[in-house]
């Protein structure tokens, strides 16, 4: 297989480690069983820039007999990054240390276009007509790993992975992070870990084929004021309902007051989220009542420890179960379930609790 392998950086001496601003990294890569290393210290330098705003139009047009005309638009919009691997058994590394620093890096391609097509008809406009198509086109990269690593603060990361087996791990260590990854396809992994306060870490699962799908999403976060969001899909449910090709699992820990931990399973699986502290809150839900999930055997479990703790779990679908366990004073814990043969186990250990059960 012929292998394409660009690197270009407007910092040459980048194996020095010395700290500096302002700089930039692009790469891309075609083929497979390539690997890169990316190493940035010092403040607002980037890997890769979105793209995914890029659109372009192509039309065409024609002309019979002068009374009608046929013609077609076709749209592409194009999700790409500059920093990118497209092939299978491919790695990267991204290493930042400083601030305010930023990393966008994707594994495959992702594209989609809208297709028009249209007749007008110069005497009977009565018969004029537009069609309209939607397709989506992927690129896909299998088997790749993507480590990124950023330590300081306001840094921002985001992974993009297209295709089946992919694994993405994230780790920021400051203040005031954003750290996302974006998984599309099956049997993904995606790990996030931040250290600090007021950072933002999420996690967006989505099998595209609605093939069998193994996916399994861990975060954890250790500091104040922070916020975990984890989402994972399927695209036969999402689109037509009914259950899911594969169990989906999804871990979310959180250490440290006043943090907001969210999971959703919209075709079910088994999520585990843990919070120790004051003021926190917890929110799982699985399945999805609008799109009338039937997924069932779904398990969901939300521990809490500490003082003022919201707990809160929703689950779509039968022979569910739900287990929240508190321990501390005036925690509150709603749970709500639709469908037969569900299970709630809620256990509270202190003082001025409050609990809520709804089965229906």
């Amino acid at each position: 297989m012929k292998k394409l392998f660009l690197v270009s950086t407007s910092l040459i001496a980048m194996a020095s480690y010395a700290h500096a601003s302002d700089n930039a990294a692009y790469l891309f890569t075609s083929g497979a069983s390539n690997s890169a290393n990316i190493a940035q210290s010092g403040t607002s330098n980037t890997v890769g820039y979105d793209t995914e705003d890029y659109t372009y139009d192509y039309s065409y047009e024609s002309a019979t007999y002068g009374t009608v005309t046929y013609g077609s638009t076709t749209t592409y919009n194009i999700a790409s990054s500059s920093a990118m691997q497209v092939g299978e058994g491919n790695s990267a590394y991204v290493y930042q240390s400083g601030s305010s620093n930023s990393v966008q890096f994707q594994q495959g391609n992702a594209q989609d276009y809208d297709y028009t097509d249209y007749a007008t008809y110069e005497y009977y406009p009565e018969y004029d007509y537009t069609s309209d198509y939607s397709y989506a086109y992927e690129e896909v990269a299998n088997y790749n790993t993507l480590n990124v690593n950023q330590y300081g603060d306001y840094n921002s990361a985001n992974s993009y992975q297209t295709g089946d087996y992919n694994a993405a791990y994230l780790t920021q260590s400051g203040n005031g992070n954003n750290g996302q990854i974006y998984q599309y396809d099956d049997s993904a992994s995606a790990t996030g870990s931040q250290m600090g306060n007021s950072n933002y870490g999420y996690v967006y699962q989505y099998d595209y084929d609605g093939t069998s799908d193994v996916s399994v999403a861990s975060f954890t976060q250790s500091g104040d004021y922070n916020n975990i969001n984890i989402n994972q899909y399927d695209y036969g449910y999402y689109y037509y309902g009914g259950n899911s090709d594969g169990p989906k699992t999804a871990t979310s820990t959180q250490t440290g007051m006043s943090n907001y931990g969210s999971i959703n399973q919209y075709e079910g699986g088994t999520a585990t989220l843990a919070q120790n502290g004051n003021y926190n809150n917890g929110y799982i839900s699985q399945g999805d009542y609008y799109y009338g999930s039937t997924e069932e055997n779904n398990v969901a479990s939300l521990t809490q420890t500490g003082d003022s703790n919201n707990a809160n779990i929703y689950q779509y679908g039968g022979n569910t179960s739900a287990t929240v366990a508190q321990t501390g004073d005036y925690n509150s814990a709603y749970v709500n379930q639709s469908g037969a043969g569900n299970t709630v186990d809620i256990a509270m250990l202190g003082d001025s609790n409050y609990a809520s059960i709804s089965q229906y």
